[in-house]
């Protein structure tokens, strides 16, 4: 008598959960890659309302010399999903500062936003969606974005974002 094969040999299983496996991967990184991109839409949207209500509640003022992100909370320009107890935090957690920075070879004090731990994958499109706004971004030492060149090549962007470092956004009115 022969014997019928009623389940699934070895040979099949394996292929279905090769099959399996690779769309989970896919799957996965297109979940990441939205959630990614999600995150710089919204955090580019919080710099913009940082920078709006700055220009805002510094207007008339000769530069930024008194500016701190207390001082922006307090007139309700801080995004409220950015406060978590007494500090500013980012999407990608971590602080955020806002401070004033005397600008080298200048007479006035602009603002200076600073993001630390933006991850690397985020970086070149979260300076990329930021720069057009403001006066100078810097990518740790590199300085990525000039208010009289313009932002630099997207190779240099990339190049300065695996190299790390904080994230210093300049603006002024």
């Amino acid at each position: 008598k022969k014997r019928k094969n009623l389940g699934f040999s070895n040979m099949e299983l394996m292929i279905y959960l090769a099959i399996a496996s690779v769309a989970i991967v896919f799957l996965f990184n297109r979940v990441a890659s939205a959630r990614q991109s999600n995150q710089v839409v919204q955090e580019s949207a919080n710099v913009q309302t940082i920078i709006t209500a700055s220009q805002q509640a510094f207007a008339g003022q000769a530069d930024y010399s008194t500016i701190t992100w207390q001082v922006i909370k307090a007139t309700g320009g801080f995004p409220t999903q950015m406060v978590v107890g007494a500090n500013p935090v980012k999407v990608w957690n971590g602080l955020v500062t806002l401070s004033n920075q005397t600008v080298p070879g200048a007479v006035v004090t602009k603002a200076q936003l600073m993001y630390a731990g933006v991850p690397t994958a985020a970086c070149p499109s979260f300076v990329s969606t930021i720069a057009p706004s403001v006066d100078s971004v810097y990518v740790g030492a590199t300085q990525v974005k000039t208010a009289a060149a313009g932002l630099s090549a997207v190779a240099a962007i990339q190049a300065a974002c695996l190299a790390g470092g904080t994230i210093n956004i300049i603006f002024g009115n």
